[in-house]
């Protein structure tokens, strides 16, 4: 589980509730080992790059810090949302037309979003998470490709039969008897 800091939301509204935070990070955590895994892949099978070029440590870091920027942005949204509903009159029109009932979630949805974004924003310098995924990343990709490959190493020809082979041998016997014929008439011209 992701370290998140904990927080009394008794003592402090302003803050999120951990389980969401907790939940976003879990989310996050696997959308970011994927996003690295598949890196790695395209990157080693694709492009011929090897790991040291890959840079996956710093491939992890430029996507913990688009997930700032994303989460960022989602609280903005969600911030601008709130503002506007504080003034909405009427019935929703649809699921995004916020009404002042509204205020109280988009609030928290937004502390949730900015919480994720400071802790993304703490992770990005945070060596022994970004080696975690990194690692899991790796070992995620080994994991799909070994498989692969044995299942394509288990795939066996068909036997062949002494049955199928005793009754194609006359067949077999008569292009040989063509081969040396053809073979003996070509090497007659060399004498």
């Amino acid at each position: 589980m992701i370290e998140t800091e904990q927080v009394d939301t008794a003592s402090n509204p302003e803050a999120p509730r951990p389980r969401a935070v907790d939940e976003g990070m879990v989310i996050a955590r696997s959308a970011l080992v994927l996003s690295v895994k598949n890196h790695l892949i395209v990157g080693t099978l694709r492009h011929n790059r090897s790991l040291a070029e890959l840079d996956l440590p710093g491939f992890t870091r430029t996507r913990l810090t688009g997930l700032v920027r994303e989460q960022t942005g989602y609280a903005d949204r969600i911030k601008a949302a709130a503002e506007a509903a504080a003034t909405a009159h009427g019935a929703a029109r649809h699921q995004h037309d916020y009404h002042a009932a509204d205020i109280m979630t988009l609030a928290e949805r937004g502390r949730v979003y900015r919480a994720l974004a400071a802790t993304f924003d703490r992770l990005r310098d945070d060596d022994e998470f970004v080696d975690g995924v990194v690692e899991s990343a790796r070992a995620d990709a080994w994991t799909e490709l070994s498989a692969v490959i044995a299942a394509r190493l288990d795939v066996l020809p068909e036997s062949v039969t002494a049955a199928s082979y005793a009754a194609a041998r006359p067949g077999r016997m008569r292009a040989v008897r063509k081969d040396v014929v053809d073979l003996d008439r070509r090497f007659s011209r060399w004498d």
